[in-house]
């Protein structure tokens, strides 16, 4: 962790160095890409709550009566309340009142039960599953500092056959960033990421 903080201090200093950087100064830029794969620790479900009735009144009182039930459900699943999240409620175009259930799990052989009984219950819909992992942000800069290495390497076995040495980073400019989330029996996310880099050019 302490060198991924210098890596990200290094990065912020060269986006400085840059802007006063003489031009005439030798430099050498090169391209650094480097990509991981981790299995996530949680999923996140997204539940649509709607109630549609007469007037606004009978509206929301069923959507609460169907909020009421998936709370209910969330609850038989054993998904604490510190693992759920409510957007809304809101009054749609077509007077419908709806509320949004964002819900946590981390034990993924529930996902099938859940996504099951919100399927057939009326009022509630099942709109997104996105799989995430509780380290995520801290995997992206780690996937950024192999990329920045993999430049250096490079980097260096030019400049060599320039009879020169690399000197300090003038740019890190991070070109492509890919994420690919993906489920099934065995889900991933895979992060991928290019960056440029320009390093000072020290003849020898």
């Amino acid at each position: 962790m302490k060198r991924l903080m210098q890596i990200v201090v290094l990065m912020l200093l060269s986006m400085a160095s840059l802007c006063s950087a003489d031009p005439r100064v030798p430099r050498i830029k090169v391209w650094g890409q480097r990509s991981s794969q981790i299995r996530p620790d949680n999923a996140v479900l997204t539940l649509k709550i709607t109630g549609k009735g007469h007037n606004a009144k009978a509206a929301e009182q069923l959507r609460q009566k169907y909020l009421d039930n998936a709370l209910k459900v969330l609850s038989d699943f054993s998904i604490s309340d510190k693992n759920i999240t409510m957007d809304g409620p809101y009054t749609n175009l077509d007077g419908a009142v709806v509320c949004v259930l964002y819900v946590r799990v981390a034990l993924f052989s529930k996902l099938p039960g859940l996504i099951h009984s919100f399927s057939s219950r009326p009022g509630s819909e099942v709109e997104h599953l996105a799989w995430s992992h509780t380290r995520l942000a801290q995997l992206r800069a780690e996937v950024l500092a192999m990329a920045v290495k993999d430049a250096r390497q490079k980097a260096q076995t030019m400049s060599q056959a320039l009879n020169s040495r690399i000197g300090e980073v003038l740019l890190v400019h991070p070109v492509e960033a890919e994420e690919t989330k993906a489920g099934g029996e065995e889900p991933f996310i895979r992060i991928e990421k290019k960056v440029e880099v320009v390093f000072r050019l020290v003849p020898l």
